[in-house]
């Protein structure tokens, strides 16, 4: 898996109905992983969380990550368009880095430094 604690910054675009993200899970290999979520002053979010290898389950696949809400919408259910598929997060990007904090994350300058109502 890894051997060392990792930073992890994934930026979420947005959700089709604004309370999906109040039911957001993350984890890996379906351990739940705590981590924190801020709400962008531009309507996008960034969660960001640290993962410690000494407290994760060690399995034999590659690294995986799974982003869980707990109901999908389909655009056509909601008036947005004819699209059907039933859809979840529009995730922007996800940076995983070597954790060089002395603590708890903060967002950083550029993208995520505008924290809304912050």
């Amino acid at each position: 898996m890894f051997d060392r604690r990792f930073a992890v910054r994934i930026h979420i675009l947005s959700t089709l109905l604004d309370e999906a993200i109040d039911t957001l899970k993350l984890s890996i290999h379906g351990q739940e992983i705590a981590y924190d979520l801020y709400r962008l002053a531009e309507g996008t979010f960034l969660v960001l969380t640290q993962l410690d290898h000494a407290s994760l389950a060690r399995p034999k696949a590659d690294f995986g990550k799974t982003l869980e809400i707990a109901n999908t919408v389909r655009p056509l259910d909601v008036g947005l368009n004819q699209d059907s598929r039933g859809l979840g997060l529009a995730v922007n990007w996800v940076e995983l880095e070597p954790d060089r904090s002395r603590g708890k994350l903060q967002p950083r300058a550029g993208i995520g430094a505008q924290i809304a109502g912050g």
